[in-house]
């Protein structure tokens, strides 16, 4: 609060109920109150949707996994590392290593992003890289890195 104004941040969880299951969407809300004769206002609000992936994925052994391993190159100096942690793959943009949730055989999304990586596989069925697509309908493709 300053002087005659009031600024209230929150976060709300909003849960509708579907036949096949709940869905759940997080908000942040921020209002700004003003005192005016006497009594506090809201002059201004904002409502912001709070994405959350509630992807629970598939489970591949191993072995299927190996195929996906490996570095893909989504622009220059700017490597994304696949491998294999236990019996899921990891991804390491150069930030902190992501979980790879399978959303399908050839296609996977992480816990704290929207978008979804979609493998492809050349002509002899080798993964060949991947396009990643964001929730917004972005793309990047990144093609596998051979040979290094």
């Amino acid at each position: 609060m300053i002087g005659e104004t009031a600024l209230v941040t929150g976060k709300s969880l909003e849960t509708e109920k579907f036949p096949g299951g709940p869905i759940f969407t997080n908000f942040r809300v921020t209002i700004l109150y003003a005192k005016e004769r006497g009594q506090w206002l809201a002059q201004a609000s904002q409502v912001t949707v709070l994405q959350k992936n509630y992807t629970k994925g598939m489970t591949h052994p191993p072995t299927v996994l190996a195929p996906f391993a490996g570095r893909y190159k989504w622009a220059p100096g700017m490597i994304d590392t696949i491998s294999i942690s236990g019996s899921r793959l990891v991804s390491n943009l150069g930030g902190p290593i992501d979980p790879l949730i399978f959303v399908d055989p050839n296609a996977t999304t992480q816990s704290e992003d929207l978008g979804i990586e979609t493998f492809y596989r050349d002509t002899t069925g080798k993964v060949a890289g991947y396009i990643y697509k964001r929730c917004d309908g972005q793309t990047i493709r990144a093609p596998k890195l051979v040979g290094e």
